[in-house]
Protein backbone atom coordinates (compact mmCIF):
# COMPACT_ATOMS: atom_id res chain seq x y z
CA UNK A 1 0.00 0.00 0.00
CA UNK A 2 2.87 2.39 0.74
CA UNK A 3 4.30 1.85 -2.74
CA UNK A 4 1.03 2.03 -4.68
CA UNK A 5 -1.46 4.25 -2.84
CA UNK A 6 -1.48 7.85 -1.70
CA UNK A 7 -3.77 9.65 0.73
CA UNK A 8 -4.35 13.32 1.48
CA UNK A 9 -2.24 14.66 4.33
CA UNK A 10 -4.61 16.32 6.82
CA UNK A 11 -2.18 19.16 7.61
CA UNK A 12 -0.71 20.09 4.23
CA UNK A 13 -3.40 18.78 1.89
CA UNK A 14 -0.71 17.11 -0.23
CA UNK A 15 -1.05 13.55 -1.52
CA UNK A 16 1.47 11.41 0.37
CA UNK A 17 2.31 7.67 0.38
CA UNK A 18 -0.01 5.67 2.63
CA UNK A 19 2.25 4.85 5.56
CA UNK A 20 0.44 2.74 8.12
CA UNK A 21 0.32 3.87 11.75
CA UNK A 22 0.33 1.50 14.73
CA UNK A 23 -3.43 0.75 14.96
CA UNK A 24 -3.60 0.35 11.18
CA UNK A 25 -0.82 -2.25 11.37
CA UNK A 26 -2.76 -4.12 14.07
CA UNK A 27 -5.85 -4.17 11.86
CA UNK A 28 -3.87 -5.17 8.77
CA UNK A 29 -2.46 -8.17 10.65
CA UNK A 30 -6.01 -9.39 11.36
CA UNK A 31 -6.94 -8.92 7.69
CA UNK A 32 -3.89 -10.83 6.48
CA UNK A 33 -4.14 -13.62 9.06
CA UNK A 34 -7.69 -14.30 7.91
CA UNK A 35 -6.92 -13.97 4.20
CA UNK A 36 -3.91 -16.27 4.27
CA UNK A 37 -5.90 -18.89 6.20
CA UNK A 38 -8.24 -19.12 3.22
CA UNK A 39 -11.25 -17.74 5.11
CA UNK A 40 -13.34 -14.69 4.36
CA UNK A 41 -12.18 -11.55 6.17
CA UNK A 42 -14.91 -10.72 8.67
CA UNK A 43 -14.04 -8.10 11.29
CA UNK A 44 -15.89 -5.88 13.77
CA UNK A 45 -14.01 -2.66 14.65
CA UNK A 46 -14.97 -0.66 17.74
CA UNK A 47 -12.93 2.49 17.40
CA UNK A 48 -11.98 5.99 18.33
CA UNK A 49 -12.08 8.56 15.55
CA UNK A 50 -9.35 9.81 13.23
CA UNK A 51 -6.85 6.93 13.18
CA UNK A 52 -7.59 5.76 9.64
CA UNK A 53 -9.56 2.55 10.06
CA UNK A 54 -11.94 3.40 7.22
CA UNK A 55 -9.03 4.44 5.02
CA UNK A 56 -7.15 1.19 5.57
CA UNK A 57 -10.28 -0.90 5.04
CA UNK A 58 -11.06 0.82 1.75
CA UNK A 59 -7.51 0.70 0.41
CA UNK A 60 -7.22 -2.95 1.41
CA UNK A 61 -10.33 -3.67 -0.65
CA UNK A 62 -8.73 -1.69 -3.48
CA UNK A 63 -5.57 -3.82 -3.14
CA UNK A 64 -7.64 -7.01 -3.51
CA UNK A 65 -9.29 -5.55 -6.60
CA UNK A 66 -6.00 -4.29 -8.07
CA UNK A 67 -3.78 -7.31 -7.53
CA UNK A 68 -5.76 -10.40 -6.61
CA UNK A 69 -9.22 -10.53 -8.17
CA UNK A 70 -10.96 -9.32 -11.30
CA UNK A 71 -14.66 -8.50 -11.22
CA UNK A 72 -14.49 -8.31 -7.41
CA UNK A 73 -17.29 -5.89 -6.59
CA UNK A 74 -17.42 -3.93 -3.33
CA UNK A 75 -19.89 -1.73 -1.49
CA UNK A 76 -19.44 0.99 1.11
CA UNK A 77 -22.58 1.52 3.15
CA UNK A 78 -22.63 4.43 5.60
CA UNK A 79 -25.35 5.96 7.76
CA UNK A 80 -25.48 9.23 5.84
CA UNK A 81 -24.83 10.12 2.23
CA UNK A 82 -22.11 12.68 3.09
CA UNK A 83 -20.10 10.06 5.02
CA UNK A 84 -20.34 7.67 2.07
CA UNK A 85 -19.25 10.47 -0.28
CA UNK A 86 -16.16 11.20 1.84
CA UNK A 87 -15.08 7.56 1.63
CA UNK A 88 -15.69 7.54 -2.11
CA UNK A 89 -13.65 10.75 -2.52
CA UNK A 90 -10.70 9.18 -0.68
CA UNK A 91 -10.92 6.12 -2.94
CA UNK A 92 -11.13 8.30 -6.07
CA UNK A 93 -8.07 10.34 -5.06
CA UNK A 94 -6.12 7.13 -4.50
CA UNK A 95 -7.07 5.96 -8.02
CA UNK A 96 -6.15 9.30 -9.59
CA UNK A 97 -2.71 9.24 -7.96
CA UNK A 98 -1.98 5.57 -8.61
CA UNK A 99 1.42 4.94 -10.27
CA UNK A 100 1.25 4.16 -13.97
CA UNK A 101 2.91 0.76 -13.57
CA UNK A 102 -0.08 -0.49 -11.54
CA UNK A 103 -2.69 0.38 -14.18
CA UNK A 104 -4.21 -2.60 -15.97
CA UNK A 105 -3.87 -4.98 -13.04
CA UNK A 106 -6.46 -7.75 -12.52
CA UNK A 107 -9.14 -5.53 -10.97
CA UNK A 108 -10.04 -3.60 -14.10
CA UNK A 109 -13.58 -5.06 -14.09
CA UNK A 110 -14.10 -4.54 -10.35
CA UNK A 111 -16.54 -1.91 -9.13
CA UNK A 112 -17.08 0.15 -5.98
CA UNK A 113 -20.64 1.07 -5.05
CA UNK A 114 -21.21 3.76 -2.44
CA UNK A 115 -24.60 4.11 -0.76
CA UNK A 116 -26.18 5.32 2.44
CA UNK A 117 -28.18 3.17 4.84
CA UNK A 118 -31.06 5.60 4.37
CA UNK A 119 -31.01 5.04 0.59
CA UNK A 120 -30.17 1.35 0.49
CA UNK A 121 -32.99 0.38 -1.89
CA UNK A 122 -30.99 1.78 -4.81
CA UNK A 123 -28.50 -1.10 -4.58
CA UNK A 124 -30.76 -3.89 -3.35
CA UNK A 125 -30.21 -7.14 -5.24
CA UNK A 126 -26.64 -6.34 -6.35
CA UNK A 127 -23.86 -8.91 -5.98
CA UNK A 128 -20.84 -8.01 -3.85
CA UNK A 129 -17.66 -9.75 -2.68
CA UNK A 130 -16.58 -7.04 -0.23
CA UNK A 131 -18.65 -4.87 2.10
CA UNK A 132 -17.54 -2.00 4.31
CA UNK A 133 -20.26 -0.91 6.74
CA UNK A 134 -19.36 2.48 8.26
CA UNK A 135 -20.50 3.98 11.61
CA UNK A 136 -22.97 1.13 12.08
CA UNK A 137 -23.87 2.13 15.66
CA UNK A 138 -25.59 5.22 14.25
CA UNK A 139 -27.80 3.38 11.78
CA UNK A 140 -31.33 4.20 12.97
CA UNK A 141 -34.02 1.56 12.77
CA UNK A 142 -37.10 2.88 11.00
CA UNK A 143 -40.29 1.30 9.62
CA UNK A 144 -38.61 1.39 6.18
CA UNK A 145 -35.10 0.23 7.14
CA UNK A 146 -33.79 -2.17 9.74
CA UNK A 147 -29.97 -2.47 10.11
CA UNK A 148 -30.09 -6.24 10.49
CA UNK A 149 -32.31 -6.69 7.46
CA UNK A 150 -30.24 -4.37 5.26
CA UNK A 151 -26.97 -6.07 6.20
CA UNK A 152 -28.43 -9.56 5.80
CA UNK A 153 -29.41 -8.77 2.21
CA UNK A 154 -25.74 -8.02 1.44
CA UNK A 155 -24.02 -10.42 3.80
CA UNK A 156 -26.02 -13.41 2.59
CA UNK A 157 -24.26 -13.24 -0.77
CA UNK A 158 -20.69 -12.98 0.60
CA UNK A 159 -19.35 -16.52 0.81
CA UNK A 160 -16.81 -17.74 3.34
CA UNK A 161 -13.91 -17.81 0.92
CA UNK A 162 -10.53 -16.16 0.48
CA UNK A 163 -10.56 -12.50 -0.62
CA UNK A 164 -14.18 -11.95 0.38
CA UNK A 165 -14.46 -9.26 3.04
CA UNK A 166 -16.98 -7.80 5.47
CA UNK A 167 -16.01 -5.05 7.90
CA UNK A 168 -18.29 -3.41 10.45
CA UNK A 169 -16.73 -0.27 11.92
CA UNK A 170 -18.09 2.35 14.24
CA UNK A 171 -17.47 4.49 17.25
CA UNK A 172 -19.56 3.31 20.17
CA UNK A 173 -23.03 4.54 21.07
CA UNK A 174 -24.45 3.09 24.26
CA UNK A 175 -24.94 -0.47 25.44
CA UNK A 176 -27.77 -1.58 23.17
CA UNK A 177 -28.59 -1.87 19.50
CA UNK A 178 -27.39 -3.85 16.50
CA UNK A 179 -23.73 -2.80 16.62
CA UNK A 180 -23.48 -3.33 20.38
CA UNK A 181 -24.82 -6.87 19.96
CA UNK A 182 -22.41 -7.47 17.06
CA UNK A 183 -19.47 -6.44 19.25
CA UNK A 184 -20.60 -8.66 22.11
CA UNK A 185 -20.85 -11.69 19.84
CA UNK A 186 -17.46 -11.06 18.22
CA UNK A 187 -15.77 -10.58 21.64
CA UNK A 188 -17.22 -13.73 23.16
CA UNK A 189 -14.85 -16.69 22.63
CA UNK A 190 -17.58 -19.17 23.57
CA UNK A 191 -19.83 -18.49 20.59
CA UNK A 192 -19.41 -19.54 16.97
CA UNK A 193 -19.71 -16.04 15.51
CA UNK A 194 -17.51 -15.82 12.42
CA UNK A 195 -16.28 -12.27 13.07
CA UNK A 196 -12.97 -11.19 14.59
CA UNK A 197 -13.01 -8.20 16.94
CA UNK A 198 -10.62 -5.29 17.45
CA UNK A 199 -10.95 -2.30 19.78
CA UNK A 200 -8.93 0.82 18.98
CA UNK A 201 -9.10 3.30 21.92
CA UNK A 202 -8.40 7.03 21.64
CA UNK A 203 -4.87 6.62 23.03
Amino acid sequence: LYATDKIEDKITGNMVPFKLNYPQRKLLKIFEDLRTSGAAIRVVILKARQWGGSTLTQLYIKWIQDYRRDGWNAIVLAQQKNTAKKIKAMYRKALENQPGWTVGCPGSRSTLTVASFENFDSVRGSNFHCAHYSEVAYWKKTPEHDPEGVISSISGGIRNQEDNLEVFESTGKGNSGFFYDKCQLAMNPDNNDAYSFIFIPCY
